[in-house]
């Protein structure tokens, strides 16, 4: 609302949440509107963190998690930002899915550790398998961060 971002529509589809809105009239605009989303998740961490630890964790967590720069987080639109001043919308998603791939690989080892350890803990394995598939799923045209 204070870049006068307004949006159009949101859809949750089956790999990731579609936002429609205006493009910010400039380059950072468009990384604050990408980092609004996190930034508030560790500002509810932070403002939680005398009263609920659990709620601030989980806000910390979720505000991390999403600033990894892969397809379908805040971080991959941050990345993908940042690449698009130089390279074409080609180039920008190729790099995109090198870095997702890369990503998620770790992330599913860790969750198969975490599986194996627990013996019913599959949540980190769950979304290493869902970001494999954004990678697999997402359309080369569907590549910029704001529709």
């Amino acid at each position: 609302r204070l870049l006068r971002v307004r949006v159009r529509a949101v859809s949750l589809r089956l790999f990731d949440t579609r936002i429609e809105a205006d493009r910010p009239d400039t380059p950072a605009g468009a990384v604050v509107v990408t980092l609004a989303g996190p930034a508030m998740n560790l500002l509810l961490a932070a403002a939680s963190f005398r009263f609920s630890r659990a709620f601030c964790y989980a806000n910390a967590a979720l505000g991390l998690f999403n600033l990894l720069p892969v397809l379908s987080l805040d971080g991959g639109r941050l990345l993908y930002l940042l690449l698009s001043r130089r390279f074409s919308d080609t180039v920008c998603m190729r790099v995109m899915k090198a870095v997702t791939f890369a990503a998620a690989l770790p992330l599913m080892t860790a969750g198969i550790f975490v599986l194996l350890r627990s013996g019913y803990n599959v949540s980190l394995l769950i979304v290493s398998l869902y970001l494999l598939a954004v990678l697999l799923i997402k359309p080369e045209q569907d590549a910029g961060p704001f529709v």
